[in-house]
């Protein structure tokens, strides 16, 4: 068994949650850094009209997330720059 970092023994995903609900509003544009095959935020508990980006090194994490998990997928270093963004978030 893994011994787990004591700051993940607090539940924490449900305030997560509350918060992104309460800083969202419809067509809001979420970019999900790192989000690979598990986005932060579910599809069920995103705002009506919300563009879901999910960016991550591999491609392959990103797509083992499924269908509908993300609007967008972009590939890429969170250290470089990246142009397909610029602007839209």
């Amino acid at each position: 068994m893994l011994d787990r970092h004591p700051r993940y023994a607090d539940d924490w995903i449900q305030p997560f949650h509350d918060a992104i609900r309460e800083a969202t509003t419809e067509g809001a544009v979420i970019l999900d850094l790192g989000s690979g095959r598990q986005p932060s935020v579910p599809p069920d508990l995103r705002p009506a009209g919300t563009t879901y980006v999910g960016l991550d090194l591999s491609d392959a994490e990103l797509q083992r997330a499924g269908p509908g998990a993300y609007d967008r997928r972009i590939v890429a270093d969170l250290n470089a720059r990246v142009p397909e963004l610029v602007g839209t978030v």
